[in-house]
């Protein structure tokens, strides 16, 4: 059996020690900003390190121009999050040459070994680079860096853990989330993700359901429970319904979601929660990333379209009404035309409320960066475009198809604008007008 390491920062005295330390010479008055690249996991993440750095004794600023501490929390599942990365580490090189600042990298990048060598080699200005299994070693990090002319680096190479009574910045949240799983063991041929979160580990169900109780108490009214591959939960199967089903029993909570799901992980236990949970939302992030069976196999999804087909119906029988997105990846190595055009069908067929479309983007260190029948850049943009065309209008149909419909709503309170905007179970932004304070409450919006 796979083990793994729980730390619970409560009782970790280097983490309470190297706390009080930064508390007590360096963090009066000083301000700190966080910059969060990637998906969900990566924004709880920051919402972490944040929790640490207020317990420390920094305050949030404005912006980055106004802090004292400025962490990047990094993403690498595209070169095009990497290369946004080294963008902005380009920009803060000639403000920060002299260590004025204190400026750390945290996440995905830094634990990748080709990127942290990379970035010390590129940019000697940073204080610190910390990998995803090393979070708690924040504290340590940034006391350590004020006394050393060189990169701190926290990195655990092949050590999983899950992180316990962490701190989360921020008051009261509407909408939370809460990790119930760590890591991947697909190993997708284009995916870095298993080399960089690690192998799956999941959290004890009473202690998730725990946090939530604490979560709703504290005013949140809907939870995602997020995981790198959700779904395999406990191992998949019945554990992650079961889970939802508990969850689904706390007083006060109003909504649930869940995110990122893989098909074969999608049991016939989890679908049928959505017609037995009543709070859990008609919406559901599936992604394909092809709709080619020959495309799918190279990807190493380990499943084909009849399968995905299957549960797409499966879900509609239970819930008519849920609308899903996905993941959908173009111009992958040896991706014909045919395949191509049978990922369009498949798009037309379904009909998905949104997408995550990308033209492919090798990573190092994966197998499909090796291999044969790469597809050419400007093939890959013309599939692109085809694709998100495709995907526009249909997103445009279902949205027209709200006209006229009167629609639950969570008030999320007024934007800018003094308009209220707030989102339908769907996962659908509204924005309304109303008289009254309706914040943090259900209200019936005409659309």
């Amino acid at each position: 059996m796979y083990e793994f390491e729980t730390i619970d920062l409560r009782r970790y005295e280097e983490y309470e020690q190297y706390i009080g330390l930064v508390r007590s010479e360096h963090s009066q008055n000083e301000k700190y900003c966080i910059l969060s690249y990637g998906c969900q996991m990566n924004v709880h993440d920051s919402q972490i390190i944040a929790g640490m750095l207020e317990e420390m004794g920094y305050i949030e600023a404005e912006n980055e121009n106004d802090a004292d501490v400025i962490i990047l929390n990094t993403c690498c599942i595209r070169d095009h999050a990497e290369q946004r990365l080294f963008g902005v580490l380009g920009a803060l090189k000639p403000r920060n040459s002299r260590r004025e600042k204190i400026v750390g990298v945290c996440g995905c990048m830094s634990q990748q070994e080709a990127s942290r060598l990379k970035m010390r080699r590129s940019f000697p200005f940073l204080n610190f680079l910390i990998g995803t299994q090393s979070i708690h070693h924040l504290p340590k990090a940034i006391y350590q860096s004020l006394r050393s002319k060189k990169t701190v680096v926290f990195v655990d190479e092949g050590k999983d853990n899950i992180l316990e009574n962490v701190p989360l910045a921020g008051g009261r949240e509407l909408s939370s989330f809460v990790n119930v799983m760590y890591g991947c063991n697909n190993f997708c041929s284009y995916c870095v993700v298993p080399y960089v979160r690690g192998r799956e580990r999941s959290r004890e169900k009473a202690v998730i359901i725990d946090e939530v109780k604490r979560l709703v108490d504290a005013g949140a009214k809907e939870i995602t429970l997020l995981g790198q591959n959700v779904n395999s939960y406990g191992g998949g199967g019945t554990a992650f319904a079961e889970l939802i089903s508990s969850i689904n029993d706390i007083n006060g909570l109003e909504r649930i979601r869940f995110m990122t799901s893989h098909p074969k992980d999608m049991s016939d236990e989890l679908i049928s929660a959505f017609g037995s949970c009543s709070k859990l939302c008609e919406h559901l992030h599936l992604p394909m990333q092809s709709g080619s069976d020959t495309v799918l196999s190279a990807m190493n999804r380990k499943y084909n379209m009849e399968k995905y087909m299957s549960l797409v119906e499966k879900l509609r029988a239970v819930k008519p009404n849920i609308e899903l997105s996905t993941d959908m990846i173009v111009g992958f190595p040896g991706e014909t035309d045919k395949d191509f055009m049978d990922s369009v069908e498949a798009m037309k067929k379904i009909r998905f409320a949104f997408a995550f479309l990308f033209a492919f983007s090798p990573r190092k260190g994966t197998v499909a960066y090796t291999m044969p029948d790469a597809i050419d850049e400007a093939v890959k943009k013309e599939r692109l475009a085809e694709i998100m065309a495709v995907q526009d209008s249909i997103s445009k149909e279902i949205s027209s198809s709200y006209i006229g419909k009167r629609v639950e709503v969570l008030s999320e309170g007024m934007n800018d604008d003094g308009v209220y905007v707030g989102k339908t179970r769907t996962n659908k932004k509204v924005f309304f007008e109303n008289g009254c304070n309706t914040y943090g409450k259900l209200v019936t919006v005409e659309i």
